[in-house]
Parts: C-alpha cells; structure tokens; sequence
C-alpha cells in the first residue's frame, strides 16, 4: 500500500501509473484454466512488468484477492481488492479499500452456480452499486460493448440505464 500512499501525498496534478485492474486468476475464475494464473504468479509477472497497481477480479468470487494481497507486501505492488460480478445486465468490476470492506460487500451478494460457468451474482447492477459507497468502493462498467456487457446486454436508452450510469458509485466505463 506504499504506493497508494504516495499518491495521495501528491500536490494536485497529473502523474501516471502502470496499472491491471481488470485480472482473473485461477484461484477464483471458473473461466481460467491455465494452472499457472495463481494470485502469487500474478503479483510476480506485475512486478517484472514494472505495473504499481493490480487487482484480482475474478467473476464473483474473491479468493484470488488474499493471497495476491501477501504476495505483493514485500514487493512495490499494490494489491486493491476488488470482483467482477457478472449480473443479468452485465458485467460489473467492484473495488473496495481494504480486504474487510471486500468481505463485507461479498457477504452482502447472492451468488448462485459458485465454481460453474453459470455462477452469477442474483442482485441488479443498480442494487451492486447501492452497497459500495458505506464500504468506501466504487464501481466501473465491465467490457460494456462486448458479450455480457452492459450495452449488449441492456440496450437502449431507458430510465432504469440511466439510474445506473448516474449512480455516484459508478466512476467508469470499460470499454
């Protein structure tokens, strides 16, 4: 977390970062089947990379995020724990700021199907986002334009889509 630390005792202004935020490890993604996509050979391949943030999103599980979280303590990484749910509307990335906050957020979530490749999390996106900001989290619209996104899988323009794109948890889109 030294690197989080850094940037907040920046004066404002821009400064860039290497950064993943977006990883699915074999730890917790049902959709990953190279053996060697482990948390901890995650946090070493973002090290030889030169990367200062990552984070394990894997589709609605977190046991990626602890071991990726130890494993970069004694590195210049810095682990922010966070899931990828995967709801009727699409994908939605979740991060939190601490490994408890993102034990609280998951305990809150109804997933079915856990370990399949029809694990999904039961909960709206708008009902995803409602639950971040007491735990400190924020949101970013998953791959919105590709397969389990939320524009494929939400088209149009109705009100309950704005509800989403307007909620002060959502801070981005992926596109």
């Amino acid at each position: 977390m030294a690197a989080l630390d850094e940037i907040l005792s920046k004066p404002t202004g821009a400064q860039f970062f290497r950064a993943d935020l977006h990883i699915h490890s074999v730890d917790g993604s049902h959709d990953v089947a190279d053996g060697a996509m482990t948390a901890i050979a995650i946090v070493e391949t973002a090290i030889r990379e030169g990367l200062s943030f990552i984070a394990i999103t894997d589709h609605n599980e977190i046991a990626g995020v602890e071991p990726a979280i130890e494993a970069s303590k004694v590195s210049s990484v810095c682990v922010i724990p966070g899931i990828e749910l995967s709801t009727s509307q699409g994908h939605l990335l979740c991060y939190l700021p601490s490994l408890e906050a993102l034990h609280k957020f998951h305990g809150q979530l109804s997933i079915v199907d856990r370990g399949h490749s029809t694990s999904r999390c039961q909960q709206s996106i708008l009902d995803c986002l409602k639950l971040l900001p007491p735990l400190g989290g924020f949101g970013i619209l998953a791959h919105v334009d590709a397969p389990s996104g939320f524009e494929t899988e939400t088209p149009g323009a109705s009100p309950h889509k704005f509800d989403v794109l307007c909620h002060p948890a959502l801070l981005g889109i992926e596109l």
